[in-house]
């Protein structure tokens, strides 16, 4: 049937929400739809003593649909955008001044799923996403002692298929992903109060790159029990492309012994994780334009 939820909040610093889910299901069928907003004078971020030019505010919105298509197939789709929208905190130099700075992040998702009960021992299912993220920063002419502007996004294609067995004392699992997108950084500054800045820093500065996202990996896992003895064995291959080229192989091992006479449970286990960095600014930390900035760079 039908299932539906409002909730709504005030607190100090002029906060206050408001959220909305609704629901529907019958048959095999579900379908959601939920959204919300929120606003507050305490956003923090970053923190500041003072309280100036401290207002945020958040909104999202997501829809859900999922239907049992046969006896053996389940799929679902998933549509959400979220944003959030705030004052950088002014210190009280900066409040004098007149500085505003504003920051803002968006994300809009759409994701699929499909699974299918192939038997009573193996399941398959499929998973996708295409989602695409945004973050700015802008300054107006009154910022001290910097004016700064940021415009960075990233958009990407992700696709999972797995498929998971079990067979005697094995449950088994083996895949492979994808990831597809392009990462883009848009970044610029001048100084307004040179005195802040060391006399060798560049007065301006000013930086934009485009570049593709690329992942790949297969991956393997069982689980195995016999008597007092537990065994996890898995391993992953990834290779991976964006600022560097990279590939590896992801192996963990655990084991388990358990003696129940004496409460006693023995583990050992070991892995190798193949860890990719993060992509917040990484066109610009990785990039030659940034030796301009100093006459002792790191990248």
């Amino acid at each position: 049937g039908f299932h539906g939820l409002f909730e709504a909040g005030v607190a100090s610093f002029a906060t206050r929400s408001g959220d909305a889910r609704a629901a529907h299901s019958r048959d095999g069928t579900t379908f959601s739809l939920s959204a919300g907003v929120a606003a507050t004078d305490r956003y923090l971020d970053p923190p500041a003593e003072e309280n100036f030019t401290n207002h945020g505010t958040t909104s999202h919105v997501a829809a859900r649909f999922e239907r049992d298509v046969t006896d053996r197939d389940r799929f679902g789709v998933i549509a959400r955008r979220g944003d959030a929208r705030f004052l950088v905190p002014n210190e009280r130099v900066q409040e004098l001044a007149g500085q505003r700075q504003e920051r803002d992040s968006a994300e809009t998702a759409a994701q699929f799923s499909l699974q299918r009960i192939f038997s009573d021992r193996i399941v398959g299912d499929v998973r996708g996403l295409a989602r695409d993220l945004s973050a700015g920063l802008s300054s107006n002419p009154a910022s001290t002692p910097i004016v700064a502007h940021q415009d960075r996004g990233f958009r990407e294609f992700y696709l999972k298929g797995a498929v998971s067995g079990q067979a005697g004392a094995h449950e088994w699992r083996a895949g492979a992903d994808v990831n597809a997108g392009t990462v883009r950084e848009s970044f610029s500054y001048h100084i307004t109060d040179p005195r802040a800045f060391d006399d060798d820093i560049p007065a301006a500065f000013s930086f934009e790159a485009r570049r593709p996202a690329r992942e790949q990996a297969l991956f393997v896992q069982d689980h195995w029990r016999r008597g007092p003895w537990t065994v996890n064995a898995g391993l992953r291959w990834d290779r991976y492309r964006l600022a560097v080229e990279d590939s590896a192989f992801s192996p963990r091992l655990g084991v388990a012994w358990s003696w129940p006479a004496a409460n006693l449970v023995v583990r050992a286990s070991y892995d190798r994780a193949f860890q990719t960095p993060a992509i917040e600014n990484l066109l610009l930390a990785s990039d030659a334009a940034v030796d301009a900035l100093d006459d002792d760079v790191l990248r």
